[in-house]
């Protein structure tokens, strides 16, 4: 065996090993899968583990600060759904049950102390897409050559969860080189869609997506370049949210891209309820993240009636383009086009214009060919 062959069988010997420290009923999983397999995991867990899996974040977060559910309840309660969830769809990464639970142990005894929540997410497990870095965990991007690297610190975003009382449980799947609208790599193998596993999730953050259509995260992070964290939501029925780039730190991501400045990514929060995004994101930006990377935009997080002024003379526009020119959407996209625009001019305060790209046709020939050297010129000498 190679090197890194050697420190991928390493990896996945611990994957299966930490897989295994949660108790859970398994065979009540069918050998044969097919279709949806949404339902199962309820033939798996108890009525209580289901009840709090299938809540809210925002009614999980209530309960916690009301002290009715314990950080270590709610907890080992998705644990055990996501090796569920894992052993129908693969979308676990890496499970972290014993810092889970450590962490867990720890809000619940500040809690018995102070009788009120650490912070604004309190006890709630919160799972992160497995290239941001946790201290001591594989950070691969989906590279068998990286298999075995880990990350010397949690990322940046990461201990703004944690200070918020979050519980890092779970890490989730992702593709090789991470730039993919599936989720698939010699790392972990193939992500599927609960929904029917004979599609994808999406990707790249498919193992978020897929996790969370099975009520295996109530709450999680991904990232987005080119559709990563959209097309994982949109395939699984669930809310994504991409902000716009240099507003969520990303010191302590590990990706083949760190350092390139020609296509931005950023990172931003999956979830089954609206009201989780707008969670997510009032958490991260109150926390001032600018003030320790001076490379993000000083803007905090503002809800609806902060943005949009009905009486205001200068309206919020929002551009829409319903092609680009060159290809049709599908009739399901386009319907969807329809209904958000006809919403939005019914918003006082809000005015929809029509958007049309400029010269998509030459600008997809030039990245296309953007490896030959006559197109790879074009690049560099626009005067050519």
């Amino acid at each position: 065996m190679t090197q890194a062959q050697e420190s991928l069988a390493r990896f996945q010997a611990r994957r299966e090993e930490a897989l295994s420290k949660v108790d859970v009923d398994l065979s009540r999983i069918p050998e044969k899968l097919s279709g949806n397999v949404t339902d199962i995991p309820r033939q798996c867990l108890s009525q209580e583990d289901i009840g709090i899996t299938e809540s809210s974040a925002q009614s999980l977060l209530a309960s916690l600060a009301e002290g009715t559910l314990t950080a270590t309840t709610v907890t080992k309660a998705f644990l055990r759904r996501a090796v569920v969830a894992q052993k129908l769809v693969n979308c676990v990464h890496e499970l972290l049950p014993e810092r889970a639970l450590a962490r867990a142990k720890e809000l619940d005894e500040y809690f018995a102390t102070h009788k009120k929540p650490i912070g604004p997410l309190h006890g709630l497990p919160v799972s992160v897409k497995a290239h941001m870095g946790v201290k001591g965990c594989d950070t691969s991007s989906g590279f068998v050559a990286w298999a075995g690297r880990s990350a010397p610190d949690d990322a940046e975003l990461l201990k703004i969860l944690i200070a918020a009382g979050a519980v890092e449980y779970v890490r989730t799947t992702e593709p090789q080189a991470l730039l993919m609208l599936e989720t698939k790599s010699n790392v972990t193998g193939e992500t599927v869609n609960p929904h029917n596993i004979a599609l994808t999730p999406g990707g790249s953050s498919g193992g978020e997506s897929a996790l969370q259509a099975l009520y295996g995260s109530p709450l999680g992070i991904g990232t987005d370049m080119g559709g990563s964290i959209r097309s994982p939501a949109s395939n699984c029925g669930l809310y994504g949210f991409k902000p716009t780039t240099h507003r969520i730190p990303l010191t302590g991501w590990t990706a083949y891209n760190i350092g390139v400045e020609t296509i931005w990514g950023t990172a931003g929060p999956l979830c089954p309820t609206f009201e989780g995004i707008n969670l997510m994101m009032k958490v991260i930006l109150d926390a001032e993240p600018w003030r320790k990377d001076p490379s993000l935009h000083q803007m905090r997080w503002r809800e609806h009636a902060q943005c949009i002024n009905p009486k205001g003379e200068k309206k919020f526009r929002v551009g829409v383009m319903w092609d680009d020119g060159i290809v049709k959407p599908l009739p399901p996209v386009t319907r969807a086009l329809h209904e958000i625009v006809a919403k939005l001019k019914l918003v006082p305060g809000v005015e929809v214009v029509e958007w049309k790209p400029f010269h998509h046709d030459e600008a997809m020939e030039i990245l296309v060919g953007s490896l030959s050297r006559s197109h790879t010129s074009r690049l560099f000498h626009p005067e050519n």
